[in-house]
């Protein structure tokens, strides 16, 4: 990962490519959340936690945890924000008219005591989870800032692509998590600890055909080869980025997703291509990817 100011972590890296890009990025400001909107959030939220935990305003998200609030600015400039800009660049159209709250807790004991404080819940994910619901996102950022940018994605997709299917959801936040920041701005992802599940699954029983994943129920998503189908979506998605397709991909989904509800022929509409063919050329690809990323000369 190159750039400055990075962070790091399991989930993966957010690099931008200079700090001085951050003045260059532009989206639309057009505010959906209204003042008020704003400092009723606020006050409700000083309400549940303590007085030490800083809060932060990174629209549409109100940031706050057990973190000093020098890290917590230091996360919404590098990463949040950035992000969050790239994403409307890249993606999304419609914005959040509500406020959006980022739990940030620096370790796993702290992240899940929180999470029986705040909600009554055992957290499932050690990285972190969305509460829809609660329009709350609860963060172990110990796991690292690609935890932070993987589930972001979901409650502003929630608003863009409410009918995305899971796998195509959980594709877009998990491609995310290890990325880069670019002018323009653009997001990219790159290839990170995902690789091997796919790349040990593929050829044995554990490895779900293309078909068989863009047909897949919520539930299925998230049954016993969710791990495999999360590498799947993801590198798969990483292929059309890498092709230069993915947002034309995101659109068209979103457009017809009415007519195609799995995104199957969204697919092959935008590769040209059958499915079976899409997939013959990205598992070829997939196996000349590496991870750890092989060192440059």
């Amino acid at each position: 990962m190159s750039g400055t100011g990075a962070a790091s972590g399991r989930r993966g890296t957010v690099g931008l490519a200079a700090v001085a890009l951050l003045a260059l990025f532009t989206v639309d400001r057009a505010r959906a959340i209204e003042e008020s909107d704003w400092q009723r959030a606020e006050e409700v939220l000083r309400g549940r936690v303590p007085t030490d935990f800083p809060v932060i305003r990174s629209d549409p998200f109100l940031v706050t945890g057990d973190i000093a609030e020098a890290d917590g600015r230091r996360l919404v400039e590098q990463t949040i924000a950035p992000c969050t800009r790239a994403l409307y660049h890249d993606f999304f159209e419609k914005r959040p008219d509500f406020v959006i709250t980022i739990f940030l807790f620096g370790d796993d004991t702290r992240y899940r005591t929180w999470s029986k404080k705040l909600f009554g819940r055992e957290p499932t994910s050690k990285f972190g989870y969305y509460l829809r619901g609660e329009q709350a996102l609860m963060m172990n950022i110990a796991t690292g800032s690609g935890t932070l940018v993987h589930e972001m994605v979901h409650p502003l997709m929630a608003v863009d692509f409410p009918e995305s299917p899971a796998w195509f959801n959980e594709g877009m936040g998990s491609l995310f998590e290890q990325c880069r920041v670019s002018e323009g701005p653009s997001l990219s992802g790159l290839v990170n600890w995902r690789l091997p599940i796919l790349q040990r699954a593929v050829d044995t029983m554990d490895y779900v055909s293309l078909k068989e994943l863009v047909a897949t129920t919520r539930n299925e998503f998230y049954g016993p080869k969710q791990s495999v189908q999360y590498a799947e979506a993801r590198y798969l998605l990483m292929y059309a980025q890498e092709k230069g397709l993915l947002r034309a991909l995101y659109r068209h989904f979103r457009a017809n997703v009415e007519q195609d509800p799995t995104g199957r022929l969204s697919l092959e509409s935008t590769f040209g291509k059958r499915l079976s063919e899409v997939e013959s050329d990205w598992l070829a690809w997939v196996k000349t990817l590496h991870w750890p990323p092989v060192p440059l000369p």
